[in-house]
């Protein structure tokens, strides 16, 4: 009686864990969805102090509400908005900033890359030091080959521009972080879902053995 007990929780908990999965996988069944934002760098708190955005930041990063024409970045780098701030004048991680906007902001940090465009983000570093770093949809080639993973990086004296590119319908879900190794978001929620149940068995098991 204890272990078919025992059982039915394990059953129980397990049921509940991918109720919850298919509840986040759900949030994200929308049109595809890339990151968009410009980091100018580990000065951009100075330069872009006061044109924050109330209520739209998170506890790592700002948004400015400069624009392009306003505040436009030199050439080859793409001009893209909104700016994004980091308190602590870090680089971006791509995918903490996915994760800290909430569902009610994210609108503000991602596009819609549309038919035949890619995730990509694009970091300017002058050494070792990261410059400026881009997240946009764009559509990208090399060697006449349009990009839809990897990444491509030129050189040309100290400064190293490295691009880098997902396809969101190609990893099988809406939303993919460019850059070498990046997992799709689905693919996080299915390793939760295995933690989940994991966890649950090893309850389990410690039930019967007691």
């Amino acid at each position: 009686m204890a272990g078919g007990t025992v059982y039915s929780a394990y059953s129980r908990g397990v049921l509940l864990c991918a109720q919850l999965i298919i509840l986040l996988l759900l949030t994200e069944i929308q049109a595809r969805r890339c990151l968009q934002y410009s980091w100018l760098g580990s000065l951009s708190v100075e330069t872009l102090e006061g044109t924050e955005v109330p209520g739209r930041g998170t506890d790592s990063y700002i948004l400015s509400n400069l624009t392009c024409k306003e505040f436009p970045k030199p050439k080859p780098i793409p001009c893209v908005t909104p700016y994004l701030m980091t308190y602590d004048a870090t680089t971006p991680d791509p995918s903490n900033v996915w994760y800290e906007f909430s569902s009610n902001n994210r609108h503000y940090i991602e596009c819609d890359p549309g038919d035949g465009n890619v995730c990509t983000l694009v970091t300017f570093r002058f050494g070792n030091e990261v410059v400026n770093q881009t997240a946009y949809c764009t559509r990208v080639t090399d060697d006449g080959t349009n990009m839809k993973k990897g990444c491509a990086t030129a050189k040309k004296g100290a400064y190293t521009n490295t691009v880098c590119v997902c396809d969101p319908s190609e990893t099988g879900t809406q939303f993919c972080i460019p850059g070498s190794g990046a997992q799709s978001i689905a693919a996080h929620k299915m390793h939760i879902l295995s933690i989940c149940t994991t966890t649950i068995l090893l309850k389990m098991l410690q039930g019967t053995l007691k």
